[in-house]
């Protein structure tokens, strides 16, 4: 390998965006990228690109009917996929992009190809198996999970600290015990929006919900918990979803966290993985929509990524 970090800057996966004035546009990933590469970690890593996913690939997790009925909505551009989630040409397949980066990092990881790895566009919490929620057209990370337990892992961990709870992941995993999950989120219910995903009853899964206006300090005194759950679970694999709509200020959120908490979770990941999994870590952007704050956690989460220790193991280890 040229270098053990990398970061997903294709252009597939970046146009992945609704019109203006949606939220969730373009902007988000052109936002990230000039305070990225003008930092000094986008030397110390290496610039991928991937693949669209395959309808193999989408349908780890989706059904192959669901896929289609996107397409064809896209198409059209027929009005709503879901709530806030309009169907735009060419969205499907920005977002089957999103998914085979994803997917390419997950086989990248296994292969030994790079130890950590970060996908900014991606995180699509969200969707169903036969349908769009939140943004989230196709839910890659579900399907990454999903594609590592078909290539023989037995446990992977998802850390979710976006501020909104991670629903569609929660419920594929819900009954699986070679997922753990672990999700800290606002208040479902205290949105100024509407109400969110309630978090359903899951045996071995781990979420804490944090009334709005929280500070970090309410995320510090339970990440120990995450931290020993994680630990317990002893990952092959960590999937975090770094949603940075939990700082402060966020145009959805109400949480008032800083980047430094992205930083400090990413380190915290990778020391887990190195304990427990070969090093194998990749990271999700997930949401944001205060630009600035977005492109700080996220560089936080690259320096993070770069400077965390690497274990040394003998031979007999490996």
């Amino acid at each position: 390998m040229d270098r053990q970090v990398a970061v997903y800057m294709g252009s597939g996966m970046a146009s992945f965006g609704f019109r203006p004035p949606h939220y969730f546009g373009s902007a988000r990933f052109a936002h990230f990228a000039r305070v990225f590469l003008a930092s000094p970690w986008a030397d110390r890593v290496d610039h991928l690109d991937a693949p669209p996913a395959s309808d193999g690939e989408l349908t780890l997790f989706h059904t192959a009917e669901y896929v289609e009925h996107v397409r064809r909505a896209c198409a059209a551009e027929s009005g709503l996929l879901a709530h806030a989630t309009p169907a735009e040409r060419g969205l499907d397949g920005a977002a089957a992009g999103v998914v085979g980066a994803v997917v390419d990092g997950v086989r990248r990881l296994l292969a030994g190809q790079q130890r950590r790895l970060f996908v900014p566009i991606a995180g699509f919490h969200h969707a169903r198996p036969t349908a769009a929620a939140n943004y989230c057209l196709f839910n890659d990370c579900a399907i990454g999970i999903r594609y590592g337990l078909a290539q023989g892992l037995e446990r992977i961990a998802y850390v979710d600290i976006d501020v909104h709870h991670g629903d569609g992941v929660w419920s594929a995993f819900a009954d699986d015990p070679r997922v753990a999950v672990a999700d800290i989120h606002q208040e479902p219910d205290s949105f100024w929006y509407g109400a969110e995903t309630p978090v359903a009853p899951a045996k071995g899964k781990y979420a804490v919900s944090l009334p709005p206006g929280s500070e970090e300090s309410a995320f510090w005194a339970k990440w120990p918990e995450v931290v020993a759950y994680l630990d317990n679970f002893r990952p092959q694999l960590v999937v975090l979803q770094a949603g940075a709509d939990s700082l402060d200020g966020d145009r959805l959120g109400s949480l008032r966290f800083s980047p430094e908490v992205h930083e400090v979770v990413t380190r915290t990941i990778c020391s887990i993985a190195e304990r427990h999994g070969e090093g194998r870590v990749l990271v999700l952007g997930g949401g944001g929509y205060h630009l600035d704050n977005l492109a700080a956690a996220w560089t936080m989460v690259v320096r993070a990524l770069v400077e965390a220790p690497v274990a040394v193991r003998s031979p007999g280890l490996l």
